[in-house]
């Protein structure tokens, strides 16, 4: 693909500006001789890269998926998106596109959370690793006994006090926080330390 200096937005740097010839450079190949500026491509020009590739069989769906979402999701294909390294994308910019069977749960749960709280899974979700972003982001989805309270207690505090539960929470290590934060949620006559 062919894209004209003239026609971007914004001047490339030098180590880039020096690959045009004549004002013309072929950016599919730069790109693979000189790593890709995917980013920088789309924010500075009209030129669609991504639909080029596919439309020619040469894109490089493991690597690059993550940019489907966000910049081509008309060529968006289920079958062939990496959903192990890119799903958090798709919750980020395309969820209507995520398939909640093939979603990465186990690394990109927190995505959901943040930006399609409607399609959280709480089956599926990781809440071992994840349990406070959904207490920042959608606490009408938190679950008392999928928790992880051990490591996630202090957020409960901070973000969510209504789901704040004394059994469950790690008072020895975030007693503290919650003489500071919340003291009225303290039980009385219970000796913490």
């Amino acid at each position: 693909m062919i894209i004209k200096l003239e026609k971007l937005r914004e001047t490339p740097c030098n180590k880039w500006l020096k690959l045009f010839k004549e004002g013309e450079l072929n950016v599919h190949e730069a790109f693979k001789e000189h790593g890709t500026q995917y980013e920088w491509l789309y924010k500075y020009s009209d030129y669609d890269l991504i639909s080029w590739q596919i439309k020619n069989e040469c894109f490089n769906w493991e690597e690059h998926s993550y940019l489907l979402p966000k910049h081509s999701p008309s060529k968006f294909d289920s079958d062939k998106f990496n959903w192990e390294k890119h799903s958090s994308h798709l919750a980020e910019y395309q969820p209507n596109l995520l398939d909640t069977e093939r979603f990465n749960w186990e690394w990109a749960s927190w995505a959901v959370a943040i930006y399609c709280s409607h399609l959280l899974d709480p089956d599926k979700y990781n809440w071992e690793e994840f349990s406070n972003t959904v207490v920042q982001y959608c606490p009408e989805y938190f679950e008392y006994d999928k928790y992880n309270w051990n490591k996630n207690s202090w957020f409960l505090e901070n973000y969510c006090i209504k789901n704040f539960e004394n059994e469950n929470f790690d008072m020895k290590r975030f007693y503290p926080a919650v003489v500071r934060c919340c003291p009225h949620l303290l039980k009385q006559n219970i000796v913490y330390l």
